[in-house]
């Protein structure tokens, strides 16, 4: 391989890890014992349970003992030793719910055994049929992810074809490069890729902006290669192959490309067991290296700038330019209450105003928004009031049928896009104040992260905004900041009026102090890249832990940026790597579901509440309506197509997902209401942190 990949190059890695006559990781294990592989022996399948096997059959992991051989000089005398490890290798199917919770076991099985783990990379992602979802498969893989971060073992991955999306993440975080005496364990053959999304899938998505997009230029977007990715320290051995890729010449090609991973592997292994290191601090390390990403600033301090704003209401932004120092901002949080004995008397007197509120009377003249094909939310309008009021008297008065009245109202109502499946029809007062939706079925207008925040923080507290400036320029560019791109964050940022797709800060909610992160829609669909998102989050969690201060996060998002690629990936691990650092200080972590929430966002950040609350209106999933409908053309016909949609969409209801028990006694969701219902019961929880009762949120 040539030290700097050309685009064509990048393609045509791409076509080489679709070959199917590669080798795979069937063809690894099948080698252990061999004179091939002749350091790696005995593989023993422990999927007792046949929980990573396919209803076909097919293992979809495979999981097991096998046995490391090295030699070691002692005197005059060369020793054979053989140390058992722990095997955990995708085989080339998408994941089931089932296979990443035998995965997890096989995590445990290393750390409780004391062996090293070899994790082998080749899916091309998650499952996404209604089974995958009933089972709660986007926690499942964050909780993958989450336990790789903890687990109490030396760690070494190889991306063997395809590392897709979470399914490969999840599989793939190991040991990081700590210097020489620690060098990291993340290998990657040539002829494969490791993309935050497929890049049948990303074109599919930029179609419609882009309808002459083909398979290979959503792959040099993405850019999933190993140098690519090595350049960026992702990955930190490349495995060569024969030349032009194992498949070209089926036996030699075979043999040489095996022979290559043979040693690759054995020379990481062989340093685990000359240097096993303290599990502790490689724990730590690898925590540390995943919460801080892979970027880094070009100017000021990691704290980055506090700049106050004020909102009076709900509604008007209006900016302060007094710049707020971290010590000012210390001087503040114990001014707002942290720790007052009066705050539960606070929250009660709060919750009994909210019970005697009066609801308006019901006078026709506001409706839900319909969703478009396209899964967008429709337009929020004002029913032609004086119209259904003039029918209606020509009804009363007799001038009319009901057939006729009926055939009528029903015109009216279809011009302004009403909702069919709510047919209530009520005034504007009661659509503002359950939150722009509507009270029957919760679905509305898609809020702003401001909208978000305003509608928990207190109406007379001022919200402190943390790296309010921090943005794409604030860092060194990396391959994925092309020109197009940085142009398409110029016009989110004009549109949103934010620097990125997260804000963060702190706010009272009934007089507590609470830290947030609130992802904006508006901004590129709520999307997270790899590099300022995942900062924001780190320093909003640092300061958290700093003022032992609850955490909620409000999740209003598609999910990983593609066009930050494998970055944006390495973003969900940044974030749950944040995530377990407020758990080790004892922290709450609080999340709020908000429409919509897609993709990486369920599998990471989103998953991890000790409490979670949802609003009615949530659509959620491990992947979009998008990519699930190209997925399944390829397995149904076009005719059953629209009612595999619709069930696939009832899944990702909230009054579907409540039910899905993601493990023994918990739930996916807490509990799901209205938007202006979930203030008061985010303030239950507030209340029983601040009020000394801890046990739901120790480690």
């Amino acid at each position: 391989m040539s030290k700097k990949e050309s685009l064509e190059q990048v393609v045509e890695i791409y076509h080489n890890s679709k070959e199917p006559d590669s080798i795979t990781t069937k063809d690894i294990i099948g080698a252990f014992g061999t004179p091939i592989m002749p350091n790696f022996t005995s593989f023993k399948n422990l999927d007792y349970e046949g929980l990573a096997i396919s209803p076909g059959g097919t293992p979809i992991i495979f999981g097991g003992e096998a046995t490391f051989r090295f030699e070691k000089k002692k005197k005059d005398e060369i020793e054979t030793i053989e140390k058992k490890i722990i095997v955990v290798g995708q085989n080339g199917r998408l994941l089931t719910p089932e296979s990443l919770i035998f995965s997890r076991k096989m995590y445990r099985e290393a750390e409780k055994k004391k062996l090293n783990l070899l994790l082998l990379t080749n899916t091309e992602g998650g499952e996404v049929m209604e089974h995958a979802a009933l089972m709660g498969q986007s926690y499942q893989v964050s909780e993958n992810i989450m336990s790789l971060l903890n687990l109490k073992a030396n760690i070494a991955s190889l991306v063997v074809r395809i590392g897709g999306s979470g399914g490969g993440l999840c599989n793939q975080v190991c040991n990081p490069h700590v210097d020489k005496k620690r060098p990291g364990t993340a290998l990657m053959m040539e002829n494969a890729i490791y993309p935050v999304i497929s890049p049948q899938h990303c074109r599919s998505i930029l179609l419609k902006s882009n309808p002459e997009m083909t398979e290979d230029e959503a792959t040099k977007l993405l850019l999933p290669t190993p140098k690519k990715l090595k350049d960026l320290g992702i990955i930190h051995t490349i495995v060569p192959e024969y030349v032009g890729g194992s498949h070209a010449e089926k036996i030699v090609g075979f043999s040489q490309t095996l022979r290559y991973i043979n040693d690759s592997l054995a020379e990481i292994f062989l340093d685990f067991e000359n240097n096993p290191g303290n599990l502790e601090k490689i724990v730590k390390s690898r925590l540390e290296h995943s919460c801080k990403g892979y970027a880094e600033l070009t100017s000021g301090e990691s704290w980055g700038e506090f700049a106050k704003k004020y909102i009076p209401g709900k509604k008007v932004l209006k900016k302060v330019t007094k710049e707020t120092t971290l010590a000012e901002l210390d001087a503040k949080f114990n001014e707002i209450g942290a720790g007052n004995p009066a705050l539960e008397a606070g929250i009660e007197r709060k919750r009994k105003e909210l019970e005697k509120e009066e609801v308006d009377s019901m006078t026709p003249s506001m409706e839900c928004g319909d969703q478009d094909k396209d899964g967008e939310p429709g337009k929020i309008v004002e029913v032609d009031e004086d119209k259904l009021k003039f029918l209606r008297r020509k009804y009363l008065r007799g001038e009319m049928e009901f057939v006729g009245y009926m055939q009528e109202k029903a015109e009216i109502l279809e011009k302004n896009h009403i909702l069919k499946t709510c047919t209530g029809v009520f005034s504007k007062k009661v659509f503002e104040e359950v939150g722009e939706t509507c009270p029957d079925c919760g679905k509305g207008r898609i809020w702003s992260g401001w909208d978000w925040i305003w509608n928990f923080v207190d109406g007379d507290s001022d919200f402190y905004q943390l790296n309010s400036n921090l943005d794409v320029n604030s860092f060194k560019p990396t391959i994925y900041h092309t020109p197009k791109y940085l142009e398409e964050i110029a016009k989110a940022q004009e549109k949103s009026g934010n620097k990125s797709a997260l804000i963060t800060g702190m706010g009272k909610v009934y007089g507590m102090p609470v830290m947030f992160g609130a992802f904006d829609y508006s901004f590129m669909g709520g999307s997270f890249g790899g590099i300022v998102e995942p900062k924001k989050f780190y320093d909003a969690v640092e300061f958290a832990k700093k003022k032992v201060m609850p955490f909620v996060l409000i999740s209003s998002s598609g999910g990983a940026r593609m066009q930050e690629g494998t970055l944006s990936l390495k973003g969900m691990e940044s974030t749950n790597a944040s995530i377990q650092s407020l758990r080790d200080a004892n922290v709450p972590y609080m999340v709020v579901l908000a429409n919509p929430t897609f993709g990486g966002t369920p599998a990471s950040l989103a998953a991890q509440g000790q409490v979670t609350l949802a609003e009615k209106g949530l659509r959620y999933g491990f992947t979009g309506p998008r990519v699930i409908e190209l997925a399944l053309e390829s397995h149904i016909s076009e005719k059953e197509l629209p009612e595999k949609m619709k069930s696939l969409e009832f899944m990702m209801m909230p009054d579907v997902l409540k039910h899905i028990e993601v493990m023994p006694n918990r739930k996916l969701i807490d509990f799901v209401g209205l938007r202006n219902e979930l203030k008061p019961e985010l303030g239950k929880y507030l209340s029983m942190f601040y009020g000394g009762n801890h046990g739901r949120f120790l480690k």
